[in-house]
C-alpha cells in the first residue's frame, strides 16, 4: 500500500539525513530497534503521529503538502526543441531496430524450444 511504502522511504530519509542508525534513533525516539526496522521494512505502518515524532528525533520536521503532479512536460518540451529533428528520427530508428532485434530473437527461442521438444517427443517414440 502507498502509505506503508511512504511511511517507510520517509522514515528511512530522515534517519539517513541525520545519520543515525536505527539503534540511535530508537534511543533517542524511546522505541525499539526492531520498531524501527518493521517500519522501514514495511512490517508496520506507524501512525502520523508516531512517524512525526520519530522524525522529530532525527532533527527534522515532516511538512507534507499536496500539489498537483510535476509532469515534466515544460522541461521536456523545452528539451527536445533544441535537438536536431534528423537526431531524433535516428534514435527512433534504433529503438525500432533493437524492438525488432527483440521479437526475431524471442520468435527464434520459440522455434528452438519447439523442436527441441519435437526431438525428445521422437526419440521416446
Amino acid at each position: 500500500m502507498a502509505v506503508e511504502e511512504y511511511s517507510r522511504s520517509i522514515l528511512k530519509l530522515a534517519r539517513t539525513m541525520s545519520h543515525l542508525t536505527q539503534a540511535q534513533l530508537a534511543e533517542k525516539s524511546g522505541t525499539t530497534q526492531s520498531a524501527i526496522s518493521d517500519i522501514e521494512s514495511g512490517k508496520t505502518s506507524p501512525t502520523v503521529d508516531t512517524l512525526v515524532r520519530l522524525i522529530a528525533a532525527c532533527g527534522l520536521e515532516m511538512r507534507p503538502g499536496l500539489d498537483k503532479p510535476d509532469t515534466h512536460d515544460p522541461s521536456r518540451l523545452a528539451y527536445q526543441k533544441m535537438i536536431d529533428p534528423a537526431h531524433i528520427a535516428e534514435h527512433e530508428r534504433q529503438q525500432q531496430v533493437r524492438l525488432d532485434q527483440l521479437k526475431r530473437d524471442r520468435r527464434n527461442k520459440r522455434r528452438r524450444e519447439r523442436r527441441a521438444a519435437l526431438n525428445v517427443s521422437n526419440q521416446s517414440s
